[in-house]
């Protein structure tokens, strides 16, 4: 089962679960709760307005539930964000667009000595780049 389906049954997803989690799952996990979020702010935003408008006043319980499960799902996705950033540093970042031939002329200085660059050189030359 997708953990965007298990969060969709249960309403939570564990750490355990997040770093079980494919990274694609993590994005689309990230989305629906912050859509989660939205929708919540949005029906708060609805009760201040009616309370200033018209003086109605939300129902104290479920003002406190909508805003303790806007506080939860908020903490959950930011733990959903430092996991994808968990992954992301774990990654190798590939060279700059351009930066290849900058990257491994910077690794043959680091790793051959001056006869070495030397014989690289020339052979790259032999096989007709300029």
């Amino acid at each position: 089962m997708s953990i965007v389906n298990l969060y969709r049954e249960t309403g939570s997803a564990t750490i355990d679960q997040l770093e079980e989690a494919e990274y694609m799952e993590l994005l689309d996990l990230k989305t629906v709760v912050d859509d989660d979020i939205g929708h919540i702010a949005a029906q708060l935003s609805q009760a201040r307005a009616d309370r200033l408008t018209n003086g109605e006043y939300a129902d104290p319980q479920w003002y406190h539930r909508a805003t303790t499960a806007k506080r939860i799902k908020g903490q959950l996705s930011q733990r959903i964000q430092n996991e994808i950033r968990r992954r992301k540093m774990d990654r190798p970042t590939p060279p700059a667009k351009g930066g290849g031939l900058k990257a491994l002329l910077r690794a043959i200085d680091l790793v051959l000595d001056p006869e070495q660059k030397r014989l690289v050189i020339a052979k790259w030359k032999e096989m007709g780049s300029s």
